[in-house]
């Protein structure tokens, strides 16, 4: 066990010094201070396993040395020395975890027992650490579970050599989504990889819930030359060996103790891929050099996209997202925030469309989840995979209704978003801009159905659905799909389909 005495009496740091090692021969004196300032650069310095020191002392008494060692993250076991049994003294003591708090003059026993004691505390500590691998330890560290206390750069040190207040890199690989089979053979390609740089002193730390892998790097003698390996050499060998989509953040840092804020703050660079893709490693200082553009939007784009949806053009509706996507992918020194905001603005722009043309593929998709797949898009694929969503969804029912107008289609529409509302012609009329008489008359000149019939078979078939997939009451039914009075939707219900509602259930599940 290292020790260091701090006490402000010649005499009396002497004799505990002799006393200490004549106790057990075994423990080793790394130095000793004369107040607390000097006690607190030496403990700093030297890293001792116990502090033994007197609470009364010039310039900074123990208890003081003690708090400013804590407040800088530096933990060590004490024993303290006073001349004073008052209780205000012991509880200070005690809540800057001391071990032991002993009254002059001490006797050998005493100063014996309290050895023995910190001593078996020193030996727990080393039995719960040596419980952890370093990668556990690394991972508990950058997560915010532990601390990179003394106990842990001791034991990383002694059992990996890892030099914890020396220089460090981390490469925050983002492998994209992947099922866990494709996962695991990300984390062999890697690490494969690095077998190939002789000296490097690394662990991998898993996230696959991020989708991401940590390559913590420890003992770094020069970052820039390892920097440049990685930016060149690590990540042609990614793509060589089939990988892409991913993104690759670079940062280096003195002590281990900063491992958790550079982990944080490469997670937050990490869309910079939108920019670099996957063939550049993306640092703070990459970034600062990128010489961005003003974003500028394609408006004629969007226009021509609303219009193809609104004339029902597959084809067009089809090329002109393609033509969205690509107009980004060739102009990208955009900043990752704007190219985001303009997907999100174009996105908006054609389901504001689809609202009023093809309201049930609309309703099909989940907006926020759509959202939150663009905010959170670190490659361009994941991006692309977003904005796909209306290629896939929207087009399908494009070519169905070419023989309809516009007019007729958007009434179908309305009825499809607001039939349990009580919708009627007039209402329909109204917000398209014509009469009821006109409407009326398109509307069954072009479907072959007059608008009550429409609307009525529309809301059985909902009622169908709810029937068979739910166990609602027949009055919560009737209320979803727009009919206020049970009574008349049963009989309209069996009018249409020649059972009421009750037996259709029962025949049909």
């Amino acid at each position: 066990m290292k020790f260091v005495v701090v006490e402000n009496e010649i005499r009396i740091r002497e004799g505990l010094i002799k006393l200490v090692q004549k106790i057990n021969p075994d423990y080793q004196m790394l130095g000793e201070a004369k107040d607390g300032i000097e006690g607190a650069r030496m403990i700093t310095e030297k890293r001792p396993d116990l502090v033994i020191t007197d609470i009364r002392m010039p310039k900074l008494d123990g208890l003081g040395m003690l708090n400013r060692l804590k407040e800088n993250h530096i933990p060590v076991r004490a024993i303290v020395l006073s001349a004073y049994s008052e209780f205000a003294y012991a509880r200070k003591a005690l809540q800057l975890g001391v071990s032991e708090y002993l009254l002059k003059p001490i006797s050998v026993g005493e100063l014996s027992r309290s050895l023995k004691n910190i001593e078996s505390q020193l030996v727990s500590d080393q039995e719960q650490l040596a419980l952890f691998s370093m990668e556990k330890i690394l991972h508990s560290v950058i997560s915010g579970e532990m601390e990179v206390d003394q106990k842990a750069r001791r034991f990383l040190a002694e059992n990996y050599q890892v030099d914890t207040e020396g220089y460090f890199a981390l490469v925050d690989v983002y492998t994209g989504k992947r099922s866990e089979t494709d996962y695991q053979k990300f984390v062999r390609i890697i690490k494969m990889i690095l077998q190939n740089k002789i000296g490097l002193c690394y662990k991998l730390i898993m996230e696959q819930k991020r989708y991401n892998i940590l390559i913590v790097i420890y003992n770094v003698k020069d970052c820039r030359p390892l920097y440049d390996w990685f930016n060149t050499f690590f990540s042609s060998e990614m793509r060589r060996n089939g990988l892409k989509d991913f993104g690759t953040v670079w940062s280096s840092f003195q002590d281990l103790d900063q491992i958790r804020e550079a982990a944080k703050e490469s997670s937050g660079l990490l869309e910079w891929s939108l920019v670099l893709g996957d063939n550049r490693m993306i640092s703070k200082t990459e970034i600062h050099r990128l010489q961005l553009n003003p974003v500028s939007y394609p408006v004629f784009i969007e226009g021509r996209v609303r219009t193809a949806l609104c004339t029902l053009d597959k084809n067009t509706f089809e090329s002109g997202i393609k033509n969205f996507i690509d107009y980004y992918n060739e102009r990208r020194f955009f900043s990752p925030r704007e190219i985001k905001e303009s997907f999100i603005r174009f996105i908006w722009a054609v389901l504001s469309i689809a609202r009023e043309v093809v309201y049930e593929d609309y309703a099909a998709i989940n907006q926020q989840q759509l959202l939150e797949q663009i905010s959170l898009a670190i490659t361009w694929r994941e991006l692309e995979h977003a904005t796909h969503i209306l290629l896939h969804l929207l087009p399908g029912s494009l070519g169905e209704n070419q023989n309809e107008s516009l007019l007729v289609i958007r009434v179908k529409n309305m009825i499809h978003e607001f039939y349990s509302q009580g919708i009627t012609l007039e209402e329909i009329a109204a917000k398209s801009n014509v009469t009821p008489e006109y409407l009326s008359t398109q509307f069954h000149l072009e479907t072959g159905s007059n608008f009550s019939t429409y609307l009525k078979e529309y809301r059985i078939q909902k009622a169908k659905e709810l029937l068979i997939g739910t166990n609602l009451k027949l009055y919560s039914v009737s209320k979803k799909i727009g009919y206020r009075d049970p009574k008349y939707f049963c009989r309209v219900f069996k009018d249409t389909t020649g059972l009421n509602p009750s037996e259709y259930r029962k025949t049909n599940r």
